[in-house]
């Protein structure tokens, strides 16, 4: 979600004021000369410039339509993309959100990340799943940051990350993947993980359901079928990645990430849901 901010020129709304023409007083001679009458003189008085009728004000985020109740919102008020979930009773209703926003930044200064987890809070998101964070989680600043962003809007949190392990000097890392459980429902939590290959291209958290019944929420990014990328994409980390797999058992196979994905998603989880034990959904 994006902030728009509209700003005022506050120069043009102030009225042109001509300078004061101030006289000096005469001297006791002249001065004694003049009228008599006019004994006590008003004072000058500064001349204030006033501000017209116009205002001039920043809008925020939380003046949208969606932050105000129906009886209060004009035909004025932008609209917020998309429709409104219905209400949800969020102690015994798990709602999951998955979104691509092609790259976040976790921050406390990003207003548009911190908004977006404010909607998420709103609407009782208890599972949020993004795909495609395009950020080195190998610098753990970015994680410290994570958990700074949580908990200005949930008292209890926890998130699982993933990323490729080829090392990048940058902040910047195609691909890449994060979990987000909050609420009552981080008290669930049994396990979290990541892709074993180290592709990372999923993250995954295990939580406690009902008797023996588990339910694992899988955040995945596939990679697009497109072999004409550049050097840095998740595509090529990836086909970087299982050539040298490929070259150390001696395999003779096709480097397709997009297939391999595929596969190693359904042989990761094919040992949990043979025991009957796993509700496995795929997000």
């Amino acid at each position: 979600m994006t902030a728009f901010f509209w700003k005022s020129d506050t120069s043009r709304l102030l009225p042109k004021v001509s300078p004061l023409s101030l006289s000096l007083p005469e001297s006791t001679s002249t001065q004694s000369s003049k009228d008599s009458s006019i004994k006590n003189p008003m004072p000058l008085k500064t001349a204030t410039p006033t501000v017209s009728n116009q205002t001039t004000w920043q809008r925020t985020l939380f003046d949208f339509a969606y932050f105000k109740p129906q009886s209060a919102i004009t035909d004025t008020d932008p609209d917020v993309w998309e429709h409104m979930p219905e209400e949800i009773d969020t102690t015994k209703t798990l709602r999951v959100l998955l979104q691509n926003p092609n790259g976040i930044r976790p921050s406390v200064t990003e207003p548009e990340f911190l908004f977006s987890l404010h909607v998420c809070h709103n609407i009782g998101v208890g599972a949020t799943c993004i795909a495609e964070t395009n950020l080195n989680w190998h610098h753990s600043q970015h994680k410290a940051s994570m958990r700074h962003c949580l908990h200005r809007n949930w008292k209890f949190s926890r998130f699982q990350s993933s990323v490729p392990e080829e090392q990048f000097l940058g902040n910047y890392q195609p691909g890449g993947t994060a979990t987000i459980i909050t609420d009552q429902w981080t008290s669930r939590i049994i396990k979290s993980g990541m892709d074993p290959s180290g592709l990372g291209r999923w993250s995954y958290i295990t939580l406690r359901g009902k008797s023996d019944t588990s339910i694992c929420i899988i955040t995945a990014y596939q990679v697009c079928n497109d072999r004409y990328t550049g050097p840095k994409t998740a595509y090529q980390q990836q086909k970087r990645h299982l050539a040298a797999i490929f070259r150390t058992q001696q395999t003779v196979a096709t480097l397709d990430p997009y297939k391999q994905f595929i596969y190693d998603l359904h042989t990761c989880q094919s040992p949990n849901q043979s025991m009957g034990r796993v509700r496995h959904h795929r997000v």
